[in-house]
Parts: structure tokens; C-alpha cells; sequence
């Protein structure tokens, strides 16, 4: 999953009442983070959203 689609994901949930603004702020944030000083897989963004936010593909 890029940024993007990441992104993208994130603003679903949001409009969708499903997540906080605030989880949004966080979310959007994580997913252009880094995990221990490389970038992150999208395979490590995608389980990064479902794990700490919640956040899953439909």
C-alpha cells in the first residue's frame, strides 16, 4: 500500500465516522514515518494502520 493509497484509506474512514479526526491527524502521520530509520514496506504501512489504528482494506 503507497502513501496514496494509504491516504486515501484513511479519509474513507474519517468520512465514514469509523475513526476520530484526531486518529486521522495520527494515522496520516504514521504512515510516512519511518520504522527503525528505513522506510517503511507497504506491506509494513498496511499492517501498521490495521494494528495500531484500526484501519483495514474493505
Amino acid at each position: 500500500m503507497n502513501i496514496t493509497a494509504a491516504s486515501s484509506l484513511i479519509a474513507s474512514h474519517l468520512n465514514s465516522g469509523r475513526i476520530s479526526s484526531e486518529t486521522a491527524v495520527a494515522a496520516q502521520a504514521a504512515i510516512r514515518g519511518l520504522r527503525y530509520g528505513n522506510r517503511m514496506s507497504a506491506s509494513d504501512r498496511r499492517q501498521m494502520l490495521a494494528l495500531r489504528f484500526g484501519i483495514v482494506e474493505v
